[in-house]
């Protein structure tokens, strides 16, 4: 009769264990960018937490369009999104003399203002479980 006790609570553990580990079920998070002007270059990509925080940068040459970059093992949480088209393999977002930007970039769920970017909290979205985001860069000049 011990020996059935001794099962029974080796399997409610093991169930209330998977139970929590579900909890904090890792995700795949699928980023498709699309209308980028050229293969030339790499894009910068950068995964954010909810406080503004990097915790993912990413950068992909361009071998093929529309672009597709794969993150795994995400927390389901929310998350934004921000990236550049950098067309000369600089690392930087090159500016005109004025400060406009001269080569594409954008944001998660494609929030743009006039000029620049809306607030951060339009630029937030959810992970749950596998997940997939279409980003659309904003060219200023042509």
């Amino acid at each position: 009769m011990l020996k059935n006790k001794n099962i029974i609570h080796y399997i409610a553990g093991l169930i209330l264990f998977l139970g929590f580990s579900c909890m904090n079920a890792q995700a795949h998070l699928e980023v498709h960018i699309e209308d980028i002007r050229s293969k030339n270059g790499d894009i910068l990509l950068e995964l954010l937490d909810t406080n503004e925080i990097t915790i993912r940068a990413i950068v992909k040459k361009i071998d093929t369009l529309p672009i597709v970059i794969d993150l795994y093992d995400i927390e389901n949480g929310t998350y934004a999104l921000k990236f550049f088209h950098d067309s000369n393999s600089n690392k930087i977002l090159d500016m005109n003399w004025m400060g406009i930007p001269q080569e594409g970039f954008g944001f998660s769920n494609n929030a743009y203002g006039l000029f620049m970017p809306k607030k951060f909290k339009e630029w937030l979205f959810e992970v749950k479980g596998d997940t997939t985001i279409v980003l659309i860069p904003k060219y200023l000049l042509k």
